[in-house]
């Protein structure tokens, strides 16, 4: 629709009262990386007075639409299946329970699959709302959770939530290799376990490489933890775990339509950011691989020589069963009858466990309720192969599909290889012409810049350096001279970083120490 100059000089007012008031609104809270603030060249006011100003004003704001450079939504029904790998740049933190009474923020282990499309809708949504609406409401939209992997199975690996009934032995046998086993996939013999090797549950990702399984237990992904002071009214310290695995690999299936919107917004950028605190931590990098299909190759008892029709619950499964109806059951009759409402039918096995979700979401009561779920890892096994295999991967479980519930995948087998975390090696820096010599000199010469305007330009070079030296210049050629005078002592050092042979990782290190340097400095001076 066209906006006449009036309602554009409007529209700028209610911009510029959106900014000025991030100080006002507490928008100067310090997370470890500086106060946030807002500097406008020319402008007089404040936010009251353009508050009035604003609230005077007859604009509709519901008239005016987003122009969109797409094409409008069709009624896409082709369904494109696809393998997400994300590339992290940052420490992940995906807390499972809201924390109460205590400072300590927990990630689990894995990305859930309601962070997953909430990630895919609103890069869609940014390009066009209807598709993004459409997809959101598509019987065809499925978002599984995305699980971490070793860089040597990122580009081939199929990564599954290890069911409940996998196990492995404690310790490795004569022979250096682990015995594991799964009661789901074919009978265990317990008279010939190893006696120095109990057999223990695995939790953890089982990873398909071609015909061999490779287990990775959770509690060998490495994590990051960091302690944090907040000033509100008096300081207040909380640590935040987070999990610092590189590689994470997940599946999706989606309408065609929202498919192409989604290549074409990750062709002009591919960061995203998830998880808890997202703008401080939880970057990195999205690529979408298209699939022919979702893995639906059956596991193979080897004793018997059949395929196996076993699968496992990846994210929590709503029940519908009554407080009473859960006190009286088993938690293996309670799934038994959940999905036999479901499209799967009635199952010939189960192993599952029931667990309490918290609400984080809020909505006008407050937080969401408590609900009881099958929690994910629990598994059911039918005699029979179940027709149209994919479309129920893709149908799920139960309710909720929106919130990320009832995902479940095909078992990919019985692990025969144990995984360990990839060996941390820390840098080691010899010359002055190091990444940490620099950053340190940076920090030496110029103590000006607040940890948040280095951070800046550190989010620059994400998106490349090239971005990265098309910032710097506008730090000379536009805004006041007081911000000027702010960058120019080290401008000409930062000109040679940012160098068109530089690499990458090398300007990445010596801007981290750079801002860690001076984040520790304004700590010291509190």
């Amino acid at each position: 629709m066209k906006i006449e100059d009036g309602v554009i000089q409007e529209c700028q007012d209610i911009l510029l009262l959106a900014l000025l008031s991030i100080f006002e609104i507490g928008g100067n809270r310090n997370r470890g990386c500086g106060s946030c603030y807002v500097e406008i060249d020319n402008q007089q006011w404040n936010p009251s007075d353009l508050f009035t100003k604003v609230s005077k004003s007859s604009i509709n704001l519901e008239q005016i639409q987003t122009a969109q450079n797409v094409a409008p939504c069709g009624s896409s029904e082709k369904q494109v299946f696809a393998k997400l790998k994300l590339t992290a740049t940052s420490p992940l933190c995906f807390p499972e329970t809201p924390i109460v009474g205590n400072n300590v923020v927990s990630s689990g282990w894995t990305i859930p699959a309601s962070a997953i499309q909430g990630m895919i809708l609103t890069r869609i949504n940014n390009l066009n709302s209807e598709v993004a609406t459409s997809c959101f409401n598509s019987r065809l939209f499925r978002a599984w959770p995305m699980f971490p992997v070793p860089k040597s199975s990122f580009d081939d690996g199929i990564p599954v939530r290890s069911s409940a009934s996998h196990k492995i032995s404690k310790l490795a046998n004569d022979n250096d290799k682990y015995t594991f086993c799964d009661e789901k996939i074919e009978k265990y013999e317990w008279d010939k376990a190893p006696k120095n090797a109990p057999i223990k549950s695995a939790d953890g990702v089982l990873i398909k490489k071609g015909c061999q399984v490779e287990l990775w237990r959770s509690g060998e992904m490495a994590r990051n933890l960091t302690a944090h002071g907040v000033i509100n009214g008096e300081r207040n310290l909380y640590t935040v775990e987070a999990l610092d695995e590189k590689y994470f690999v997940g599946l999706i299936a989606m309408p065609e339509d929202a498919y192409n919107l989604l290549k074409k917004s990750l062709e002009t950028s591919d960061i995203v950011q998830l998880g808890k605190s997202r703008t401080v931590r939880g970057s990195g990098k999205l690529e979408v691989v298209p699939l022919d299909s979702l893995p639906t190759k059956l596991p193979r008892s080897e004793k018997d020589n059949k395929d196996v029709a076993a699968f496992i619950v990846q994210s929590p499964i709503l029940i519908d069963a009554t407080p009473s109806e859960i006190k009286q059951k088993s938690a293996d009759e309670i799934f038994a009858d959940v999905l036999e409402k479901s499209v799967w039918g009635r199952p010939d096995e189960v192993s599952a466990s029931i667990k309490i979700l918290f609400g984080w979401n809020r909505h006008d009561k407050g937080l969401q309720s408590a609900k009881c779920v099958i929690a994910p890892g629990s598994v059911f096994r039918y005699n029979t192969v179940p027709c149209d295999l994919a479309e129920k991967l893709v149908a799920g479980i139960g309710e909720g599909r929106e919130r990320g519930y009832g995902a479940v995948l095909l078992h990919p087998g019985i692990a025969s290889v144990r995984l360990s975390g990839e060996k941390f090696e820390p840098p080691k820096y010899k010359n002055s012409t190091t990444p940490a010599k620099i950053g340190w000199e940076l920090w030496r010469k110029n103590k000006k810049l607040s940890s948040s305007q280095i951070a800046m330009l550190q989010s620059r070079v994400d998106e490349g350096l090239e971005s990265a030296r098309a910032f710097l210049e506008t730090r000379r050629v536009e805004g006041s001279q007081a911000r000027w005078d702010r960058w120019k002592e080290v401008f000409a050092e930062l000109k040679d970083l940012l160098n068109s042979e530089a690499d990458l990782e090398n300007v990445h290190r010596a801007l981290k120490v750079w801002h860690d340097l001076s984040v520790a400095n304004k700590k010291e001076e509190n």
